[in-house]
């Protein structure tokens, strides 16, 4: 991720050693979500993660990807999706996939988990 212009923290790096590479679809939706650093990396607009890094004061890694919204992940492996100007924190990988793929989505949670 780093050849791509995107921080690759260690909480990235054990994230995407564990998941890159993986595609989760369902017979119901028309796009996969895809794991992955540099699939995220080319698919994001960098200047969207920037913005997010510096509102929220974490660094946060591209992830992943499912249609228009980046997966983040930040330095205490908590995952935040974006698009746009609507971004906000997603919940583990299991809370992703639940809410893409088979319950309705929650809103985004903007507030650190630390808070």
């Amino acid at each position: 991720m780093v050849s791509e212009g995107f921080p690759a923290t260690p909480a990235a790096e054990r994230f995407l050693s564990e998941y890159s590479g993986l595609q989760i679809s369902w017979e119901t939706k028309s796009n996969p979500l895809t794991l992955g650093g540099r699939v995220a990396a080319r698919g994001v607009d960098s200047t969207w993660g920037e913005a997010y890094s510096e509102a929220l004061g974490v660094t946060l890694s591209p992830v992943g990807q499912y249609s228009n919204m980046t997966l983040y992940i930040d330095p205490a492996g908590d995952l935040w999706g974006g698009f746009d100007d609507l971004y906000g924190e997603v919940g583990s990988l299991l809370d992703v996939i639940r809410e893409t793929f088979l319950e309705p989505p929650r809103p985004l949670d903007r507030r650190l988990a630390a808070e």
